[in-house]
């Protein structure tokens, strides 16, 4: 029942304004006749209050001069005369004592009334709607003798109350009616918009974008109207674009060369581009809403559940490999899928992406390439076992040439310092002019033989790419004035001008570099050129071609005047053993190799190298370097003035020096230098004597050969340093070895330099001054 009126109430949207208008009005009405009556009721008691008080007076007025008389039956036929008083309840006279004197009832003369009124005017004692009852006192002499009491009911009251109230009831009755007539014809103009608003949602819930409602009106229902017109409007819009768009994107789906598919949480299709429906062999409205139970085997359809249920319920994003086998065909295929989750914006799962791709072909290709790839890396350790043989055929043979050049070396250079040395020491002794004429030219010719040798093992270190550059800090003036203390008395001798040809400040300028093989380079082209040029002169020039913020390139010219190359043979200039023309070698002398030895260092070096000449004119030798720029303040503090054998001999008079050398002639010859030097000299033939005399005295410097019976020159400086009397005392290696490895064993056995054989006097001397000062400066 309840249930029933609930629904009857919350019905239609005018059922709900009539009930809800008349239920309003008829509460208001309702307060209305409540109030209206309840004021002419207390109006009405009032009245009759003021008529009983107005009749007590006037009784009290008439019963005055009967009190005055004690005329006490007067008092009661005046009481009497009140009988057809309408609704006349009580009428009685007392005095002041409170003796009833007259009374409508006679009976109840005599007796006394006990609730006397107080004070001297008229007054109500009661008022209600069933009793008035009002008291007036009777006043003799100005003074009260007794009261009138009058009390009248409220029946005639009572009747017209009633009437009030039904009056009442009746105008809020119609006023009710009235409102529901009212609300009723509202509701149904409010109603009937309405429902037309609600036939178009209807029509639109049913697919139908093309209805519009259309009301007028700027109320409520016709702004709500226009404004969903508006929504329709726009919703149509946004429709055709949207249909566009899918259509669009559909096209796009269709032709890309993968299978993409959509599944709701159910893994039912929501969607299947081109190569899926044709994969199925279905139209797209017969795939969605069926799972893949309808188109694979019981094996495939495992394996595509296991994976979607990754995605759907654990929220997985994967890629992974899927094969299925074709219902229709029976082939099976291959896919490379990738399937992600679809989120709604709480974060909810509702659907998946999927994108396959065959990859049957390209699986099919790998198992093929597999197996070219075995094939291959069979034929590749074949090839490599034979490159493996052939590479340790060709390290052995590098190693065995580096062994003999390094013992070719040895065995050129230990003679040849025996020659060399011998003719110095002779030389320094000798008197007779002849004779020194004659050591004179062994000397020559020895030092003619060595730069031979030096230009052989050259050639050799750069192509087995051990030959190592400098990086010492000069000026470039440094370079074409030591040129000229070398070559300056050969071209004088043949009535040559040399000259040096240097922009301004360009001989100050500090770079870092190697020094020793720029001076080896332009050596060889003056050399060259004073070989060459039997009249005129020969130039050294050097400018900067290009400088950069750390670095500088020098280009290098070698100019004379001399007999000149044709063009064919400058072809063959800087091949190794070559000269422009073979008949030079017999009128001119000479190997081919400098030229060679140039062409690599100035690659070494960052640059290029070559030669413009004209037969009869003369030749133009060039090359450019690329230096590294120097702090001025890095270049090394210029020796003293004289040789440094005399600065040696002044500096360090009687300096004691442990010679440790194996050949007889090496060590007549050195120990000759050093003594002549002033030095105290004690000779070791090995590294084991050299040890026991380290442990014994102690020295000032040690010289040190290399390659010696019983314990190397190597093994012998590492014993020193770990357990002698000259544990820091310098120890320099005076060898025939003269490559880089030998160097850098030297260095690593903890010897504090590296003298060549054969040996220059001044370079030695040069040497153990520099070693025996920086051991007094660390001392």
């Amino acid at each position: 029942m309840t249930a029933a009126l609930r629904r009857w109430l919350g019905g239609t949207l005018r059922r709900q304004l009539t009930i809800g208008v008349g239920l309003v009005v008829g509460l208001a009405m309702a307060l209305f006749v409540f109030d209206m009556t309840r004021r002419q009721a207390d109006m009405a008691i009032e009245r009759q209050s003021e008529e009983a008080v107005a009749l007590a007076r006037s009784i009290s007025v008439s019963a005055s001069a009967w009190m005055a008389a004690r005329d006490y039956a007067g008092l009661q036929e005046i009481i009497d005369g009140l009988a057809g008083y309408p609704d006349l309840r009580h009428a009685l006279v007392v005095d002041a004592r409170g003796l009833v004197l007259a009374h409508d009832q006679p009976a109840r003369r005599g007796l006394y009334l006990a609730d006397l009124p107080a004070g001297g005017d008229a007054q109500v004692l009661q008022r209600s709607a069933t009793l008035v009852d009002v008291a007036s006192p009777i006043v003799y002499g100005g003074r009260p003798v007794g009261w009138v009491r009058i009390g009248v009911g409220g029946q005639r009251l009572a009747a017209q109350i009633a009437e009030i109230r039904r009056n009442g009831a009746l105008y809020g009755l119609a006023a009710v009616f009235a409102a529901l007539a009212i609300a009723g014809l509202a509701g149904r103009y409010l109603t009937v918009r309405l429902a037309r608003i609600q036939r178009v949602v209807d029509a639109v819930q049913g697919g139908d974008l093309t209805q519009r409602v259309g009301l007028s009106g700027d109320d409520e229902a016709g702004r709500l109207a226009a404004a969903f017109d508006g929504m329709l409007d726009a919703l149509g819009l946004r429709t055709e674009e949207l249909r566009a768009s899918e259509q669009k994107l559909s096209t796009i789906l269709d032709n890309v060369s993968a299978y993409i598919y959509l599944k709701d949480s159910e893994g039912r299709y929501l969607y299947a581009n081109r190569w899926v429906r044709e994969l199925f062999r279905l139209p797209l409205d017969e795939i969605v809403g069926r799972d893949d139970a309808v188109f694979f085997d019981g094996e495939t359809l495992a394996q595509l559940r296991r994976n979607d249920r990754r995605v759907l319920h654990d929220g997985e994003t994967l890629r992974v490999e899927e094969t299925n086998v074709d219902r229709h065909t029976g082939q099976t295929n291959t896919y490379l899928t990738v399937k992600l989750p679809l989120r709604r914006e709480d974060g909810q799962i509702y659907a998946l992406c999927g994108i396959s791709t065959d990859i049957s072909e390209r699986k099919a290709a790998e198992v093929q390439l597999a197996r070219h790839k075995d094939e291959l890396e069979a034929e590749v350790r074949l090839r490599t076992a034979d490159l493996m043989r052939a590479r340790d055929a060709a390290e052995a043979a590098s190693r065995a040439k580096s062994t003999f050049l390094a013992n070719m070396s040895h065995e050129l250079r230990t003679p040849m310092n025996g020659i060399i040395g011998m003719a110095a020491l002779a030389l320094r002794h000798a008197d007779d002019p002849k004779l020194r004429e004659q050591l004179a030219m062994i000397d020559r010719s020895s030092k003619h033989l060595l730069g031979i040798i030096n230009d052989i093992l050259d050639l050799s270190k750069i192509e087995a790419d051990r030959l190592q550059l400098e990086r010492i800090d000069f000026r470039i003036g440094e370079i074409p004035a030591n040129l000229l203390s070398l070559i300056g008395h050969r071209a004088a001798e043949k009535g040559l001008a040399l000259r040096v040809d240097l922009p301004p400040g360009l001989a100050e300028r500090p770079v870092r570099g190697d020094p020793l093989r720029l001076n080896q380079i332009l050596l060889n082209l003056a050399g060259n050129a004073l070989k060459f040029t039997e009249a005129g002169e020969i130039v050294i020039a050097a400018r900067i071609e290009a400088e950069e913020a750390d670095a500088l390139r020098l280009r290098w010219e070698v100019r004379d005047t001399g007999i000149g190359i044709d063009e064919n043979d400058r072809r063959r200039l800087f091949t190794a053993f070559e000269q422009a023309d073979g008949s030079m070698t017999r009128r001119y002398g000479g190997t081919g190799l400098g030229l060679a030895i140039s062409k690599r260092l100035v690659g070494l070096m960052g640059g290029e190298i070559g030669v413009d000449s004209r037969p009869g004119v003369g030749s133009t030798f060039w090359f450019t370097v690329r230096l590294d720029k120097a702090a001025p303040s890095a270049l090394p503090v210029a020796a003293p003035e004289g040789s440094a054998e005399r600065q040696l001999a002044a500096a360090f008079p009687g300096a004691r020096i442990l010679l440790v050398e194996d050949e007889p002639i090496n060590q007549e010859v050195s120990r000759g230098l050093l003594e002549d030097a002033g030095l105290c000299v004690d000779l070791a033939e090995d590294g084991e004597i050299a040890c026991t005399l380290a442990r014994q005295q102690r020295y000032d410097l040690i010289l040190m050969d290399m390659q010696m019976p019983r314990l190397s020159g190597v093994d012998a400086a590492r014993a020193i340093r770990a357990d002698s009397l000259n544990r820091t005392t310098p120890i320099l290696a005076m060898t025939a070895n003269v490559f880089e490895d030998d160097r850098r064993a030297c260095a690593e056995a903890g010897m504090n330099g590296h003298i060549p054989k054969p040996v220059d006097p001044e370079r030695l001397f040069e040497s153990m001054l520099d070693a025996l000062r920086a051991a007094v400066q660390t001392a």
